[in-house]
């Protein structure tokens, strides 16, 4: 029998084991319909958020809604949430727990497109850019989910 080098045979089972392995690995990269339907309700989380909190502000909208004094959100509450929501970012941690309060207390798509308008007239930045730069995918989602099925007024 004929000496092989074990370096050509480790390359062999390399080549093998890639070309076999290549089709195991596609297989398992492919997403499922349910992990589909769930990254597709994801994005439309995320949509609906950067519509409502980088939208047209507060004030341009107005005109379009039929705001009044019974809809209309409160302006010191919309300042104490924003408040809270600026003091829960830190240097080395954030409160996401008082962030989410903060949006599962908001009564409608309106109250937080007022918020969104308050935060930038108090501190000059957008809140989805200000939440995005701080909190990771996943909660940017679940800020989404708590906005997305609030009543517009």
């Amino acid at each position: 029998m004929k000496n092989i080098n074990p370096l050509y045979l480790l390359i062999g089972a390399g080549v093998l084991l890639l070309v076999g392995g290549g089709f195991g690995v596609t297989k398992l990269l492919e997403e499922s319909p349910e992990e589909k339907e769930q990254r597709q309700k994801a994005n439309d989380y995320l949509k609906i958020l950067r519509e409502i909190l980088s939208g047209p502000w507060y004030q341009n909208i107005k005109a379009s809604l039929n705001i009044t004094p019974a809809n209309m959100p409160n302006p010191q509450k919309l300042t104490q949430k924003a408040n809270i929501i600026w003091d829960a970012i830190g240097i080395f941690s954030d409160n996401e727990a008082a962030i989410s309060g903060v949006f599962a207390s908001l009564k409608s798509k309106l109250e937080a497109y007022a918020l969104a308008g308050e935060f930038r007239n108090r501190f000059n930045r957008d809140l989805f850019q200000y939440l995005g730069k701080n909190l990771n995918r996943e909660e940017m989602v679940y800020l989404g989910s708590l906005i997305a099925n609030k009543p517009d007024q």
